[in-house]
């Protein structure tokens, strides 16, 4: 902790042209594998028959798997940039906890051992939180826990330990019956995740950058971690934070599509993406044009009439934001306002700020589901102007 209370940050370095190149190819492979986990959404939604939904949970274990190391790997380099930073939702804990449970009990089952989730009563409720960090540090810890487990069984046990003021306080435990840690090795890591400097976590042999990550998001969550092992009996780790909550349902997760049908232009390059999002789109009665660059986008949006737009901000010939500009400006001439939401990757604040500057509406980072999509093109319709 510092002088004011707060977590020091991880120790913040310009980015170099390698690190540059590495992040750019690392989104540029999530990208795809975000639009191959929303198609798996959509087929798991179509009542398929029960071999091909084992199939489609296999499916989803080895690219959500894919997608965590990826994720730790941009994560590592937004640390050392100073650019990591969280995208709260509402999250409902118990379909939270339903979704990492289905994930892993498939991984568990591989390695023929038992896996156990419970969630107390009290912590059934809606939280508001960053759902795909939680993910990740969940997830980390419990594949920690699996590659120490030979045999017995994991426990991912969420308790509701009590209210203070409009938080509710939360506790993530998981539990293993692995091979633990040597005294030392315990020592060097609980010493590590004490200090504000992050990287002796580096140092220390079978840690490395997964648990690195799971302090980080944990500082960021301002929660506390911590752990007891037990050499050749198991480990037991602990997650505590505060969370803003909710006893109903809230706004973005539990919205319905629009009652009446929109005619929608979507701005975006990647086929899986637009697949998805099409497919989302049209399934709850919208009419959708495509454009896969920012060019035919403005020819698009210049021959016809839209109700919204959605426009990704990195896209090739023209991107998003010079795109959303000339938007505006025909429509200077015209006298009317299409809503124009930012669907992207690119979720910092300086990206939100950059498209808002350029005269979009909202701003949606990708991955989304599509009741966060409907909910925001919900609300674009406050701003338009015939």
């Amino acid at each position: 902790m510092n002088d004011s209370g707060q977590s020091a940050s991880f120790p913040k370095n310009e980015p170099d042209f390698l690190t540059l190149l590495f992040r750019r190819l690392a989104e540029k492979v999530k990208t795809p594998m975000l639009g191959l986990q929303g198609m798996i959404d959509l087929m798991k939604k179509a009542s398929p028959s029960a071999e091909m939904k084992e199939y489609l949970n296999i499916t989803e274990a080895y690219n959500l798997e894919l997608v965590t190391l990826i994720s730790d790997c941009l994560d590592y380099v937004q640390l050392r940039s100073g650019d990591f930073q969280l995208v709260p939702d509402w999250v409902n804990v118990e379909d939270f906890v339903n979704e990492i449970d289905g994930l892993m009990r498939l991984k568990a089952s591989a390695k023929n051992i038992e896996f156990q989730c419970k969630i107390g009563e009290q912590a059934r409720k809606w939280i508001y939180t960053d759902p795909d960090r939680l993910r990740q540090l969940l997830v980390n810890l419990l594949d920690n826990a699996l590659k120490a487990t030979r045999t017995g069984k994991i426990e991912l046990n969420i308790e509701n330990l009590g209210i203070l003021d409009d938080q509710m306080i939360l506790a993530f435990t998981v539990i293993d019956t692995g091979q633990g840690f040597d005294q030392n090795t315990a020592e060097q890591i609980l010493l590590a995740m004490a200090q504000d400097d992050s990287t002796p976590l580096l140092k220390i042999p079978g840690v490395g950058v997964g648990m690195l990550i799971i302090k980080e998001i944990s500082r960021h969550m301002h929660g506390e971690i911590s752990f007891e092992t037990f050499p050749e009996k198991g480990t037991t780790v602990w997650f505590t934070a505060s969370f803003k909550y909710s006893h109903q349902p809230v706004h973005a997760l539990n919205v319905a599509p629009l009652a009446e049908s929109l005619r929608i232009l979507l701005v975006e390059d990647n086929f899986l993406n637009q697949k998805f999002t099409k497919t989302a789109l049209t399934k709850a009665g919208h009419n959708v044009d495509i454009a896969e660059n920012g060019k035919v986008a403005v020819e698009k949006f210049t021959a016809n009439s839209y109700d919204v737009i959605l426009m990704d901000v990195q896209l090739p010939i023209m991107d998003g934001i010079e795109a959303t500009r000339q938007i505006r400006m025909i429509e200077k001439q015209r006298g009317t306002h299409t809503p124009i939401i930012a669907v992207t990757a690119y979720a910092l604040d300086r990206d939100k700020t950059r498209c808002l500057e350029a005269g979009m509406d909202l701003f949606l980072p990708k991955p989304f589901k599509p009741p966060q999509l409907f909910a925001l093109i919900e609300r674009a319709m406050e701003f338009k102007k015939a």
